[in-house]
């Protein structure tokens, strides 16, 4: 195993997203945001502003802050096909919490990378 093999398996394990494991098409992976091209970077943002807005807006339907999540995940997610589907299933209790979930997910293994 070369070098390069090593720091490719080292971020792998490091920096592995939180697997969806149930999906009927196989495991999808909702990346962690060092893992998004600079263009799914840009979206991320950008809707991760729209929900913090939406989260201050008097009067925010909870069927607008679902959408934003669903579109949220479908970005961070590397294989995608199938899971809208799989999501519609989610209220937005659900989706916040699969939020929530992938956010502690990864934050945690990129902090642990900086110790």
């Amino acid at each position: 195993m070369g070098f390069r093999d090593k720091v490719r398996g080292e971020a792998s394990k490091t920096f592995k997203g939180l697997v969806i494991d149930d999906m009927p098409s196989g495991n999808v992976v909702l990346r962690p945001m060092l893992r998004l091209s600079d263009e799914e970077t840009d979206r991320i943002t950008a809707l991760q502003k729209e929900l913090n807005d939406l989260e201050k807006t008097e009067g925010a339907s909870l069927s607008d802050v679902r959408s934003l999540l669903v579109e949220m995940t479908l970005v961070l997610a590397d294989k995608p096909e199938g899971l809208e589907e799989y999501l519609s299933e989610f209220d937005t209790a659900e989706m916040v919490a699969l939020y929530r979930l992938w956010a502690k997910e990864t934050q945690a293994s990129e902090s642990k990378s900086r110790k």
